[in-house]
């Protein structure tokens, strides 16, 4: 690539390498304007245009997503700003595609993505309406996998919140689910659970096997500790 095609001449940025990718650009090399001190990369588009030159700040503060085509999607006369999905379909790319948006770090910052098909509003729609209805929230069924038609689902506030990395999934004796459903299996309270493998670091077979010492076991103790008696 002939960077002087973009005005720019070589240079090295450490914290935006080659293949970094930023919504729908990944960086294919960085430079500098002659007599500038701010970098510039130059990325491909997802959606197969040329190679555009970025200012790197507008990569990192996530005002950049695209080559333009994101921006003229979602101002396009689409007719589907006031439907009930439009804010959950804005929000679900935010939060994957833009370093500024509060929740990056939690979906686009590891990795989580959506699918190319969904980042038209209207394919989410014609994709998810059918078995949507008010109060439910979308919910990714592998935490780890990104927002695609076969990993998503709508779902009550309790049941998505199960299903969030605090939910923590663990395997014992061959069965896998969240340290919330073990809690309600085992009846062993979520928070000594929790404690228990995350505080003090037990191992699943001792810290589901354990039996749970009662409020009143635990203020004896604590009383004979401070009192002996």
């Amino acid at each position: 690539m002939n960077l002087s095609d973009y005005g720019l001449v070589p240079h090295t940025c450490k914290t935006i390498p080659a293949g970094m990718r930023f919504g729908r650009l990944v960086v294919l090399t960085v430079g500098k304007p002659v007599g500038s001190y701010r970098y510039q990369a130059v990325c491909q588009c997802d959606c197969g245009s040329q190679p555009v030159a970025i200012r790197v700040d507008g990569l990192t503060s996530g005002r950049q997503v695209s080559c333009g085509c994101y921006h003229k999607e979602v101002t396009t006369k689409h007719g589907l700003s006031k439907h009930p999905l439009y804010n959950v379909w804005h929000h679900m790319v935010d939060r994957c595609t833009k370093l500024g948006d509060k929740s990056y770090p939690d979906y686009g910052g590891r990795g989580i993505t959506v699918c190319e098909r969904w980042l038209s509003v209207e394919n989410f729609v014609a994709d998810m309406q059918a078995t949507y209805s008010s109060g439910l929230e979308i919910d990714r069924i592998d935490n780890d996998g990104n927002y695609e038609p076969s990993n998503c689902r709508w779902v009550g506030r309790s049941q998505q919140a199960d299903n969030r990395r605090s939910g923590r999934r663990i395997t014992f004796k061959g069965q896998t689910q969240s340290l919330l459903q073990w809690s309600k299996e085992l009846n062993i309270n979520y928070g000594t659970l929790w404690d228990r493998i995350v505080i003090w670091r037990w191992d699943v077979e001792r810290a589901f096997t354990t039996p749970a010492i009662s409020a009143e076991k635990r203020m004896a103790i604590a009383r004979h500790a401070r009192w002996g008696s």
